[in-house]
């Protein structure tokens, strides 16, 4: 069909037949969108709704199908669009209830926000009058039809068994759409017009056997649901040009570019353990053995973790990776040096002075840990707090025979060496980690363009992941005692 522009529509408004044109809205969303829909625009206000091809690609979509599932970029004008396609539904569907389904009440409430702003710039002859007036509600009570948006909870979905229309926005990032979507589902599944739209950009970080989008959408590819699917990527808007997109990859990783712009279905669907520096079964295995475990002892509200007590007479090393600037967590690990056994941890974001006493009282705890606190950002002032305390058993570094700077310093040359062993110990399976939580941090460090040897995702820490690696290479350098044994573990065997 040939839509004509807004613009040309409006010129002409004073010859409207407003009943033939009441009529062609209720007859096509797509004619409906494209020559009513405006947007509220951060920079220029108000604009008209614009109506690219993949833009029309989604309407036409959605209209024809029960259910669409689309993997998309970010910014590429898919909220708007289902803003004014839930709008279009409530206006020209008596008795239709819609349910907005996002990650969070706050962007849920947006998105009706826009479906609001369409509304009040409607012509007066296409203006049914709302109800009330909530951040979370556009009612139609003439018509009895109602657009309501709520947060994806564990219980989210309940209770809306007369929905026509559920839309569910970002579904790879809500927490629960396992139980979101068992919940939806029947109700599609009544029949009777109703339909079920899912859009999301990818989540890198989200475990497959948690991601009930990319279950869906990879299912629909194949032909073994009942979804129609769509792909929408980098190249979908004016802008996007090759130029624009290398240029935007230098203030991004690789993973933020695939759920950013991603240039494939093979981009989008990538997760951060397809590029994970680590062996992914061996991880499995570490995060298996280290749920059977609890701890000991839990002291200072979770922040100290115990184990394994200490036993007279054994060495121990206890590697530091203090916080940077505040923002992460300050993680310090006691290992078993015959063991390589985690055997008591802290971890908090906590100042330089609490984590100076608490290491003091692990270090003596621990018949005088080898410790090796991490000397880059602030640990030459954890390092002085502790040498204040009493500590002596410190790392220095092999060529430091004066001894003048005690503790570990991460370079550009040791970094990919320690990393580098700390991979081929988790592939071997000689060490042990008790805290499954923590774990999780080595399936989100992962190769990239600037560090080959793996970085942390953005968004997600490896401070843990720095602590082990450190642990490991002080108990190389410990100085020479009874002979190591590896644990070797079949964890549990």
């Amino acid at each position: 069909m040939v839509v004509a522009t807004q613009q040309q529509t409006l010129e002409l408004i004073a010859e409207v037949d407003w009943d033939k044109e009441w009529l062609k809205c209720h007859l096509d969303p797509l004619y409906f969108i494209v020559t009513y829909g405006s947007i509220l625009d951060t920079v220029k206000g108000k604009i008209p709704f614009t109506p690219y091809p993949h833009l029309i690609k989604i309407i036409n979509m959605v209209e024809e199908n029960q259910s669409t599932i689309i993997l998309k970029g970010r910014q590429e004008g898919f909220t708007s669009t289902m803003a004014h396609y839930a709008l279009w539904f409530a206006l020209f569907h008596t008795g239709s209830h819609i349910v907005i389904l996002s990650r969070s009440e706050e962007a849920a409430n947006k998105t009706l926000a826009s479906s609001k702003f369409a509304w009040r710039n409607l012509p007066r002859v296409l203006k049914t009058p709302p109800g009330r007036d909530q951040s979370s509600l556009l009612e139609f009570p003439a018509i009895d039809t109602q657009i309501r948006t709520c947060a994806a909870t564990e219980t989210a979905g309940i209770g809306f068994g007369d929905a026509r229309l559920v839309i569910m926005y970002e579904f790879a990032f809500h927490r629960a759409g396992r139980r979101n979507y068992d919940a939806i589902r029947p109700m599609i599944g009544a029949g009777g017009g109703r339909k079920l739209v899912i859009g999301s950009a990818p989540n890198v970080q989200a475990d497959d056997q948690e991601s009930k989008f990319k279950e869906l959408y990879i299912q629909a590819v194949a032909g073994d649901n009942s979804f129609a699917h769509l792909f929408i990527g980098f190249g979908c808007m004016p802008y996007h040009t090759q130029e624009w997109y290398d240029n935007e990859a230098k203030n991004y990783d690789k993973l933020a570019m695939f759920t950013r712009y991603p240039r494939t279905e093979q981009e989008a669907l990538t997760s951060a353990k397809d590029l994970c520096r680590f062996d992914v079964a061996s991880l499995q295995e570490l995060i298996n053995d280290a749920r059977t475990w609890q701890p000991l002892e839990i002291r200072q509200n979770g922040i100290i973790k115990i184990y394994k007590k200490p036993v007279a007479g054994r060495r121990y090393c206890f590697s530091i990776d203090p916080a940077r600037g505040g923002g992460d967590p300050s993680v310090g690990l006691i290992f078993d040096w015959q063991t390589s056994e985690e055997v008591a941890e802290f971890c908090g974001k906590i100042s330089v002075d609490e984590q100076a006493r608490i290491a003091w009282d692990l270090y003596r705890e621990y018949n005088d840990a080898y410790c090796a606190p991490e000397r880059n950002a602030d640990g030459e002032r954890l390092i002085e707090k502790l040498q204040s305390f009493g500590v002596k058993n410190f790392y220095y570094e092999p060529n430091d025979k004066k001894h003048e700077k005690p503790g570990w310093w991460t370079s550009g040359h040791n970094r990919p060496i320690m990393i580098g062993e700390l991979a081929d110990s988790i592939a071997r399976k000689d060490i042990r980690l008790h805290n499954p939580a923590a774990l999780e941090q080595f399936f989100y460090f992962v190769r990239t363009d600037r560090k080959p040897e793996g970085e942390a995702t953005k968004g997600a820490n490896d401070d843990y992941v720095i602590a082990t690696a450190m642990a490991l290479q002080i108990r190389k350098s410990m100085p020479s005692g009874e002979g190591v044994t590896v644990y070797h573990t079949q964890y549990r065997g």
